[in-house]
This record gives C-alpha cells, structure tokens and sequence, in this order.
C-alpha cells in the first residue's frame, strides 16, 4: 500500500483492517491499533483472527455487510465490536471497519436481564406477561392467555387492532385513550382496567400495566406488561356488595315494621288508663 492510501486510511475517524485473501493484516490504522492495543504498524503480518477470532467463521458474508464479534486486545481483555466488510477495487484485499459496541452491547444485555428478573417477577403476582410493538402493531403473551380466555393456542388476538375488538364497548374508549396517552405523549408506562370478552362471550375483568422499553422518533413503540386477572374478586366483590345491599334492606324494613307495629300498639290501647284502673 502507498503512503497516500495510509494518510487516507489514518484520516479515518475509525478503526480500519485492510485484510489480504490469506487473512492477515496488510495494514491497520492509528485507531485500530490503539483499539486492539498495540503499537502503530505492529498489528501488520499478523492472522486477522488473532484480533477479530470469528472474522472468517461466516464464509458467505455478503460485501459491505455488518455484524457483531467478539474481538480480543493484546492483553487478554475481549471486547464486542461492530465489523463492517468490503472489497477493495481491485478485490484482492478486505478493508474492515471496527467500532466498539461493548458499551452497548453490555446495555443491551442489562436491559434483557432486568426484562428476565421482570419477568420473574411479574409472573408471581400476574397471570400473563405481554410484549407491545406499536410499529408492527403486534402483541405478545407470556403465559397461557389463550386458555384463560377459553381460546385454541395461538388463537386469542396477537394484534392491537383484534384486542381492541374483544373490549368491552363501555370500555374499549379507555383503553384506546390509554394507549395514545403513552404512544403520542411519550409517556413512561400504562395502568388500565377494562373488561375483555372470552371467547364464551362472558367477560373477564383485566388490570393492565406496563412499562415502555424503546421509543421511536420519540413515541413509544416497544413495551413490557403484566395482566392481572381480576375476575373472581370483581365478582366476589359485586357478590359482598349485593349482600350487604340486601342486609341493609332488610334491616330498615325491619325498622319500618317494628316501628308500625309500635305505632299500632300505642294507638290500640290505652296505657295511661290500663295504670290508673290497676287494683291496688
């Protein structure tokens, strides 16, 4: 390579392998060098794999493509890189792009971990977990939504559009004003009650919450939640307050008629003269 094609390669605000067909390094720039941690001009003659082990493992590449590998510094420590490839003009050497993703790719796997552990979580103390794409307008269930619902698996509705459809009509305004509330207005999370119908037509009474993961052009599209099934205490509830409906009934109709039956003996007898006429 000519100093000229060096200047060029250095001038990039990134690291950069030019790899020969054998799979060493013919050059790599300031940045790659210090990337892997090694001196300037010290990387060249050496195998590609030494630094980038998993950089010929996918022989059917396409050009110019892009991937996540594990890359390895000199002294032992691993990093996750973003690998972009491309052929020279002439085609007889590979200049790769490199960027370090490790800062990410460690978020990335944080996020799925806290999704587990919610997950974990959640599933103690709610009957399905659901996943949200607005984007795909897909819905996600964790947990075995289709037989709660009396549905064959897979059947209950897996789009924003079908559950709409399966809220109650009192409700489904609710729900839809939730929903907007979060996706336009860039909110953090959801907490909603609505009914939805089974696929007996009888309803059952959800609570549904959930907290946004990602956002795109700042409105929410990926997001977690957990459906608490509050059915049997809705109607344990509707069932106590009935109840109690009735014992109040009850009890002032008992008032009413122990209060006229009072009324009816003070008006049948005279106890002023019933005393004054008693033998002494």
């Amino acid at each position: 390579m000519t100093d000229s094609n060096h200047q060029a390669f250095d001038a990039i605000p990134a690291a950069v392998l030019v790899v020969s067909q054998e799979g060493s390094i013919v050059y790599a720039n300031s940045h790659a060098a210090a990337l892997f941690g090694y001196e300037s001009g010290e990387l060249a003659g050496r195998p590609a794999t030494e630094v980038i082990p998993e950089l010929r493992k996918d022989e059917k590449a396409e050009p110019t493509s892009t991937t996540e590998l594990q890359a390895v510094r000199r002294d032992g420590a691993t990093l996750i890189v973003e690998v972009s490839m491309g052929p020279t003009a002439k085609g007889e050497r590979e200049v790769v792009l490199v960027r370090d993703v490790s800062a990410e790719a460690s978020q990335r796997q944080s996020l799925r971990e806290a999704e587990e552990r919610f997950r974990i979580a959640a599933m103690q103390s709610a009957d399905v977990l659901q996943y949200i794409n607005v984007e795909d307008n897909r819905l996600s269930w964790f947990g075995d939504v289709d037989t709660l619902m009396g549905y064959e698996p897979g059947a209950f509705p897996r789009t924003f559009d079908a559950w709409y459809e399966q809220i109650h009509p009192d409700d489904v305004e609710r729900a839809r004003a939730e929903a907007e509330r979060v996706v336009e207005n860039g909110e953090p999370g959801w907490n909603v009650r609505y009914r939805i119908r089974a696929k007996d037509g009888s309803y059952h009474h959800w609570l549904d919450r959930g907290t946004i993961t990602d956002f795109l052009d700042g409105r929410a599209n990926e997001g977690i939640g957990v459906i608490v099934d509050e059915t049997d205490a809705v109607l344990a509830r509707e069932e106590l307050e009935k109840a109690l409906g009735d014992i109040t009934k009850l009890k002032q109709r008992l008032e009413a008629e122990g209060q006229y039956l009072q009324e009816e003996i003070k008006s049948g007898h005279n106890f002023d003269d019933i005393v004054g006429s008693s033998a002494e």
